[in-house]
């Protein structure tokens, strides 16, 4: 599966191919503004550092764009997944009756966004100590944060919390720009521990693709 690639990615394209006089008209048809960390590139970043730059802005899929050069993300569904495209996820997938899984990128430290989930979930802000003690896991060739909570659901712009329900987080911090690749699963409690093996296999394959 193929995102067109971003702004930056198209510019850089474009620049290889005039240094080897084959340079070719280029029609872009997605753009979005540079942020602030890709207007100051940081010189002998790490491969985690880069990934912000690496991964799409969200954009509807493209398949047709089965030769779409630069970096891109890239992932295989879960069996009995479904693809549900949003504007403002990296990736977007539902399954069963009520459970959801996404792909964000957002600022803000870890205890910010740990205690964001569990202000969703109904429950106490956590500490920064408890923050930086959650387990990990590997994610995109870094170390993520992982956290499982249980309680009553509210998403955003939700009239009544939801019973019963379950969120998995995992958590990348990116060294740059006090950001972070966020992995959340969400759903009926009994559903998301039906589908649990199948979010860490989601997890481990989310790769990013140089095309």
């Amino acid at each position: 599966m193929f995102y067109r690639p971003t702004l930056l990615a198209l510019a850089l394209t474009g620049v290889v191919l005039a240094s080897c006089g084959r340079a070719k008209p280029l029609e872009i048809t997605l753009t979005r503004p540079l942020t602030e960390s890709e207007r100051k590139p940081v010189l002998g970043a790490t491969s985690q550092e880069r990934f912000q730059f690496a991964m799409p802005g969200p954009a509807t899929p493209q398949p047709s764009q089965a030769t779409t050069a630069g970096p891109h993300l890239e992932w295989d569904v879960p069996p009995g997944w479904t693809e549900t495209p949003h504007p403002m996820r990296d990736v977007s997938m539902s399954f069963g009756e009520g459970g959801e899984c996404s792909v964000v990128r957002a600022g803000g430290s870890l205890l910010d966004n740990v205690n964001r989930w569990r202000k969703q979930m109904g429950l106490p802000e956590t500490t920064v100590e408890d923050a930086e003690a959650l387990p990990t896991r590997p994610l995109l060739g870094g170390q993520a944060y992982t956290t499982s909570l249980d309680g009553s659901y509210k998403s955003m712009g939700a009239e009544q919390a939801q019973p019963e329900y379950r969120m998995i987080g995992v958590i990348l911090p990116v060294a740059s720009e006090n950001a972070s690749i966020f992995v959340k699963m969400v759903g009926p409690r009994k559903l998301v521990e039906e589908n649990q093996a199948a979010f860490e296999a989601f997890c481990d394959s989310l790769r990013i693709v140089n095309s």
